[in-house]
């Protein structure tokens, strides 16, 4: 079901459909971006609960999280916009994957600096202004499975309910990290993923 509050269009329908393997692979990028900064009984934030797939696996390795999402049908622990969301405890760590591009840019900026005093850690991964015009796959003895894509910038921005993306006109990358370190945090870590970002963003209270 496809629901509005404001100027927000979200859907629960997806979360109930089997994923494909690029889904799973983003999950394990999630994972690799996390690894080398949570330490044993961390508590976390995830933002957008999606599957939950994210929040379970780290439940099942003993960290303590929690969830927020807008929509309730996702029935997360917290039913809030982050962007207003006032917080009344913090965490180790925010996760807050494939989420902000489906806000207007001014209120991610919003939400960095209202998530800023409550965490010592952002994860978080942003979608690139690009498209996939070729993958190439092959299994090869001993390295198996072998994957490349090729991407190419795109005009405008195709995804539903994407405000912005990075590479757009307004929106350039150099922006994007002066963005960051303006609201008050450090960039430990930047990968890029087939059409996306990833960040791990630290906290300079």
């Amino acid at each position: 079901m496809i629901k509005k509050e404001k100027n927000y269009t979200y859907d629960s329908n997806w979360i109930n459909k089997l994923e494909n393997l690029y889904h799973w692979k983003l999950y394990w990028w999630q994972q690799k971006l996390m690894s080398d900064f949570l330490k044993p009984n961390y508590k976390g934030l995830e933002i957008g609960v999606g599957t939950k797939f994210t929040s379970n696996y780290l439940k099942s390795k003993n960290f303590k999280i929690k969830t927020i999402d807008i929509d309730e049908n996702k029935k997360p622990d917290i039913v809030e916009n982050i962007v207003n969301y006032k917080f009344d405890e913090t965490f180790d760590f925010v996760m807050a994957f494939e989420i902000f591009e489906h806000i207007p840019y001014e209120e991610f900026i919003k939400s960095l600096k209202n998530i800023n005093i409550n965490t010592n850690y952002i994860f978080l991964s942003l979608p690139l202004l690009k498209k996939k015009i070729f993958q190439f796959k092959i299994l090869l003895p001993i390295i198996h499975y072998v994957e490349f894509n090729i991407f190419i910038n795109k005009n405008k921005i195709t995804t539903k309910n994407h405000f912005w993306e990075i590479g757009e006109k307004s929106i350039k990358i150099k922006k994007l990290k002066n963005d960051i370190q303006k609201s008050n945090y450090s960039i430990e870590k930047e990968i890029t993923v087939d059409a996306y970002k990833y960040f791990v963003l630290k906290t300079q209270n």
